[in-house]
């Protein structure tokens, strides 16, 4: 037998370590591509300008007319 019971395998020498190590970077790497990458496109429902509204709703609530605030609603 190669291993005896007293010899520990090094860290270096597992390879599910080695796997792990593998995917763990490539998600790394993958995340920060993406952000790299989103911050160069800009769709046009993201921009907030004289609009004032983000992916089509708006930012701020409209005043109601003063008809409709006399008007009942109803439950």
């Amino acid at each position: 037998m190669e291993n005896s019971s007293g010899a520990e395998t090094p860290w270096y020498r597992v390879p599910l370590l080695w796997l792990g190590l593998i995917i763990l970077l490539a998600s790394l790497a993958g995340s920060v591509h993406l952000i790299v990458v989103s911050q160069a496109y800009q769709t046009p429902g993201d921009v907030t300008g004289e609009s004032q509204s983000f992916r089509g709703v708006p930012l701020t609530r409209e005043q109601q007319r003063s008809e409709e605030s006399t008007e009942e609603r109803p439950r």
